[in-house]
């Protein structure tokens, strides 16, 4: 997600805790994804002892799981950063 980078659009002060926000989040994204990746391996190492279609609809689901937490850290990343353009932008302005 990109932030609009109009400047007669927003109100500086909340800039900042969008970023602070998108940069909590991303964080969160972060640890989501390595339990995910727990989670899968966890699943992995039982695979023998499983016979029936279950397996493979949890092994989907934690596929799933796992790309939308990548997902969630890349735009919540990529909207970090377009708030840091845009306080950058803002600074060069107001300076």
């Amino acid at each position: 997600m990109i932030m609009n980078q109009s400047i007669d659009r927003y109100d500086f002060d909340s800039l900042e805790a969008i970023y602070e926000a998108s940069r909590d989040l991303q964080a969160r994204a972060e640890r989501l994804a390595e339990v995910g990746q727990m989670l899968r391996a966890e699943i992995d190492s039982y695979s023998d002892e499983f016979t029936s279609i279950n397996y493979e609809r949890i092994k989907e689901a934690s596929e799933r799981y796992l790309a939308t937490s990548r997902r969630l850290e890349e735009e919540s990343s990529e909207l970090a950063r377009s708030c840091k353009q845009l306080a950058e932008k803002f600074g060069m302005i107001f300076k």
